[in-house]
């Protein structure tokens, strides 16, 4: 039926029919099959999806249909989900991403398989990751690709620097450029033999395009476009210029609009050329102008990511036009709709289905889960493990047959260690009386003993580090424990058995400073004998130094000349904290017989 609108008019299907109301409506079957194990089906109450209906009864087509990975059942037939390829009825290989492969033999014979991410293998042209030096080219042969000179050069084609180069045109015998024709140059080659050289015979230049020597880089050449020709940045090529077409839009038809083009001459070009419309819509021109408009029967916005889309509700052309956990199918009752992808998959006991980007997989619920999500009949199973952390601590979990084990089992330490299981780990330690050799994870030997002429009598035998028998003086006793033995500490027998600023008196080691001297000296040891000297601005007192020192002078300019005092006016005075409480005190007091006068 026909509506009326502003400025115009609209069509719509009536009531129970559906379809395009410009082009024409079809009616809507009535009655569809609900539950296809009790449903009497007919032409007017037709079966669910993936059913058909044999003598009034629906039967699953794919019941017996058994599909690859990664490939579903439609309409009794296996197909690869969209943006799959691949042989959905291979059971091992099924269907897989476009371009994705496992080795080359999966690629065309001029392409390999490369491994563009972790775990992401793709099919490239083998050219593609070859380089090949100056005036070469990349062939591909069964998946192998190689350097070649092109004909008419010679020389080493995987060479990045020299690569392929003609026969040399060389004059020989120069001395400066002069000497040589015009294009040439005088160099040095290799010997130090010095020959004219026409760089232009090291380039090949592109069509109408000629090679001029370089006047500011001696023995280079660059290519340049011919004369009456420009370049062309977009073709990278050399061009004839032509002729301009227009100056403004009025010289194009309404469709059209004046333009540069790359060599920047004016040209009629269609303004659709720069539209890129979306999906359901087409570019329209008009009066110079260009836009995009929806499709007869569509509705929306043709410049918005979404585009137009049909009137009717929950209709799709593409999967992208569905949430990501549906796909663009066919309903019982003919148009597309998007529909949810897992109705469509059927995974094993215990197993989820789980949608990505339109796409359904079978997986393993998380936690204790392990088996074949496709598998109809085994499914997923629970089991004892599946990571150590599901284990006790003293255990591991076997990767393999998802059961926990002794970490410390007979084969996780070396002979004569023992194990200990801690945090889902073996840890190997050697007993008392056994040492590593040379780790506890390989074996534990027994410990040397000491023997009776090991040491010195005086010394003591222990063990070492590394459990082996090392010499050492008994407490309180130094010496040598191997060959002259040990005696007490302070025993000495000359005086380099003892320490600084001490001497080796009746065997004993001594300090003859001790005691020596008097106050603000300091003593000195001298041919085994103590001299006490006076500290700096100390002048011995009149029974010597070794009875104490006194001040020279008491006279000073700064703190650091004074010691237990300060520098007040030029003198060496006691604590200030005590002369400025003696003189407040003063000052208060003279303070109160002022007051007491008034």
């Amino acid at each position: 039926m026909c509506i009326n609108t502003l400025g115009s008019y609209d069509c719509r299907c009536k009531d129970g029919f559906f379809g395009n109301p410009f082009v024409g409506c079809q009616q809507v079957q009535v009655g569809p099959c609900a539950d296809p194990s009790t449903c009497i089906c007919s032409n007017t109450a037709p079966c669910p999806f993936d059913y058909i209906c044999v003598n009034h009864k629906c039967i699953n087509q794919c019941s017996d249909i058994k599909c690859g990975p990664r490939s579903v059942c439609q309409n009794g037939v296996c197909v690869c989900p969209p943006g799959y390829s691949g042989n959905p009825n291979d059971l091992h290989k099924g269907c897989h991403l476009h371009g994705h492969c496992l080795n080359d033999l999966e690629c065309e014979p001029q392409q390999i398989c490369f491994q563009i991410g972790k775990g992401v293998r793709k099919c490239v042209d083998a050219c593609s990751k070859l380089q090949c030096g100056p005036n070469a080219l990349c062939i591909t042969q069964n998946h192998v690709s190689s350097c070649l000179c092109i004909d008419g050069y010679q020389g080493n084609p995987s060479n990045l620097i020299e690569g392929c180069q003609p026969s040399k045109s060389v004059i020989p015998g120069c001395v400066h450029d002069s000497d040589c024709p015009a294009g040439a140059f005088c160099i040095t080659l290799d010997g130090g033999v010095r020959d004219c050289v026409n760089p232009c015979n090291k380039v090949v230049c592109g069509a109408y395009q000629k090679c001029e020597p370089d006047l500011v880089v001696p023995g280079h050449a660059t290519c340049k476009c011919q004369d009456g020709y420009e370049w062309n940045p977009v073709q990278s090529s050399c061009e004839k210029p032509s002729v301009p077409d227009c100056i403004t839009d009025d010289d194009c038809h309404s469709s059209e609009g004046c333009r540069p083009d790359a060599l920047g001459v004016l040209k009629c070009v269609s303004l659709c050329d720069g539209f890129t419309c979306t999906a359901n819509s087409r570019c329209v021109m008009e009066n110079h102008h260009g836009r995009c408009d929806c499709l007869p029967g569509y509705i929306g916005n043709p410049n918005d990511r979404r585009g137009c889309h049909s009137p009717r509700e929950n209709r799709c052309s593409t999967d992208s036009e569905c949430a990501e956990d549906q796909t663009c199918r066919s309903t019982p009752d003919g148009p597309l709709a998007c529909q949810l992808i897992c109705d469509f998959i059927t995974c094993g006991p215990n197993a989820l289905c789980v949608v990505n980007n339109h796409v359904a997989n079978c997986e393993c619920p998380p936690g204790q889960y392990a088996g074949d999500p496709n598998d109809s009949t085994s499914g997923c199973r629970a089991v004892p493990c599946v990571y150590n952390i599901d284990c006790p601590p003293a255990q591991l979990c076997n990767r393999l047959t998802h059961t926990c084990y002794d970490a410390c089992d007979e084969n996780a330490c070396g002979v004569n260690a023992v194990c200990i299981a801690e945090d889902h780990k073996a840890i190997c330690q050697c007993p008392p009386g056994l040492r590593p050799n040379p780790v506890p994870d390989v074996e534990c030997v027994a410990v040397e003993a000491c023997h009776p002429d090991s040491c010195h009598p005086t010394a003591l035998c222990v063990a070492g580090p590394t459990n082996n028998p090392v010499c050492q003086c008994p407490p309180n006793h130094v010496g040598d424990p191997y060959v002259n033995g040990c005696q007490p500490e302070g025993h000495c027998s000359s005086p380099k058995d003892c320490p600084v600023h001490s001497i080796c008196h009746e065997h004993r080691c001594i300090n003859p400073c001790e005691n020596a001297c008097g106050p603000n000296a300091f003593c000195e040891i001298v041919n085994d004998q103590p001299s006490c000297k006076c500290i700096h601005r100390f002048v011995p007192s009149s029974s010597g130094p070794e009875h104490g020192c006194v001040r020279g002078t008491n006279y000073c300019t700064v703190d650091a000349q004074c010691e237990d005092s300060y520098c007040i006016d030029g003198q060496c005075r006691g604590n200030p904290d005590l002369i400025d409480k003696q003189l407040i005190i003063m000052v208060t007091f003279h303070y109160i017989e002022n007051i007491s006068l008034y």
